[in-house]
């Protein structure tokens, strides 16, 4: 399985992009004057990042299970 396909599959278009653009949000709202907006602004990145890696780890898995059944020729 190609990682870049199995990316693009795993999350919504531009997934890079908005944890790119998360990561800084948090960071300069943390180091700036934020306050509680930046906590929730950071534990939302925390929970974005989880959501794509159980995704992910989802897809693989699936996949992984498919190669096997045609491996095996129950498909």
């Amino acid at each position: 399985v190609i990682p870049s396909e199995r990316n693009k599959l795993a999350g919504p278009m531009g997934v890079n992009l908005m944890m790119f653009i998360a990561v800084f949000a948090g960071v300069f709202g943390f180091f700036g004057d934020g306050g509680i907006l930046a906590l929730v602004v950071v534990a939302l990145v925390v929970g974005f990042f989880y959501w794509v890696k159980r995704r992910r780890a989802a897809l693989v898995d699936g996949l992984n299970k498919a190669v096997t059944q045609i491996k095996e020729g129950k498909v």
